[in-house]
């Protein structure tokens, strides 16, 4: 697909424009770009149906985007062939699970949509809300793929589960929809309050992580971190604290979120390491630090997970910056990189080429396209910075 340039708030930009997630360089002026499909839009159409809006693309320039497809088919074929060698609900269960907790949310979502449509071993309608349930919580993490909750549902999903309307409400609420949310999660509080003790008990961690996407409290960020059920759930809770305390300017409360993120970026799902540098990087510039190469440098970084994984940030900061933009709800890396570098004293402004220094120290130097991308290809092998898939193929 070729499009036009345009300053889109979830590309790759900054303030000197729009740059190609292979080569890292910028887009001339009004020069096209290519759309590229991390995985075979075709195929995946093919298997899930026309209708499904797969909006997994990242941009590119088009001799960039050739040089990229022949992965994104090799990519495709690794992740039907493992949907295929799992015959089981267990191994379903299992491989959607280490997609989801990984951070590839997409074949998260598409692994249980194809397990909840094909003839699995031990599949019911019970196990199918089960896979429901787990497709909705994966696919807040998703940007696009509009119509994708609507798929899901469409095999008669009872909308009495507490679980489905808690999801509901994280989806909402991380694309912008705070009505609907709010109505989910009124939905899911009048179910669980009818529930008995112990099966309420259960789904208390979730439901505090939900209010605090509406309330937007640090109180209730601290809650729900106290309150989560595992490493995966408390790390979701201290993104919320931490992107809630930058947009109050509650920055020992930053701190306090920091502290407890950056010893498990490595190990936690790329989501949550994408934001833990966002949150990082909004810390530095709203304390008034000085190394705006290291905020530019956090910031590309933090929109370049976002974008080559297609994916949606979990809780959006609201700032009081500075700029052209009228969403003060929902402010992007690509957003601040824009406002706040085109603000400063020309004197004072990184220029073309040391932005594109930055970015392939940051990007290029630490193979961080290649950890993003080789378990995609190579699935359940174990890669190492420089020697996977992509790096045999792929000489940039």
């Amino acid at each position: 697909m070729i499009t036009t340039r345009r300053q889109a708030s979830r590309s790759l930009t900054d303030q000197h424009g729009e740059w190609c997630a292979l080569c890292l360089r910028y887009f001339f002026h009004n020069e096209p770009r290519e759309l590229h499909h991390v995985l075979n839009r075709a195929r995946i159409r093919n298997i899930f149906g026309s209708s499904l809006d797969f909006a997994w693309v990242i941009p590119m320039h088009r001799n960039c985007h050739s040089r990229l497809q022949g992965i994104a088919d090799a990519a495709t074929v690794s992740f039907v062939e493992t949907l295929k060698a799992a015959r089981t609900l267990a191994e379903r269960e299992k491989l959607a699970r280490q997609f989801h907790d990984r951070g590839y949310y997409w074949l998260s979502v598409l692994a249980n949509l194809d397990t909840m449509r094909e003839q699995i071993e031990g599949i019911d309608d019970e196990q199918r809300l089960r896979r429901c349930e787990y497709a909705l919580s994966s696919l807040a993490g998703v940007r696009g793929a509009q119509n994708l909750p609507k798929i899901l549902m469409e095999s008669a999903i009872p909308k009495q589960s507490p679980l489905i309307q808690l999801n509901l409400s994280n989806l909402q609420a991380a694309r912008g929809h705070q009505s609907a949310a709010r109505q989910s999660f009124e939905l899911a509080t009048e179910i669980i309050k009818n529930l008995p003790g112990r099966e309420s008990a259960t789904l208390i961690p979730g439901y505090l992580r939900r209010r605090v996407q509406l309330s937007r409290s640090t109180a209730h960020a601290r809650e729900a971190v106290n309150a989560a059920e595992s490493e995966y759930s408390k790390n979701t809770a201290l993104v919320f604290q931490g992107v809630l305390a930058v947009s109050n300017n509650k920055l020992s409360d930053a701190e306090e979120s920091l502290e407890q993120l950056s010893p498990r970026v490595g190990t936690m799902s790329w989501l949550y390491e994408a934001e833990t540098k966002f949150i990082r990087a909004l810390y530095l510039l709203l304390s008034g630090n000085s190394d705006i190469a290291a905020i530019y440098s956090l910031l590309c970084v933090a929109q370049y997970i976002y974008v080559v994984l297609g994916l949606q940030m979990s809780i959006t900061p609201e700032l009081q910056l500075e700029g052209p933009l009228d969403r003060s709800w929902d402010w992007t890396p690509s957003d601040v990189v824009r406002t706040f570098f085109s603000s400063l004293p020309r004197h004072a402004m990184l220029d073309a080429d040391v932005c594109y220094d930055i970015r392939c120290r940051a990007i290029i130097d630490t193979h961080l396209r290649e950890r993003l991308l080789n378990p995609i290809a190579d699935w359940g092998e174990v890669t190492q910075p420089g020697q996977g898939y992509l790096t045999a193929r792929l000489i940039i």
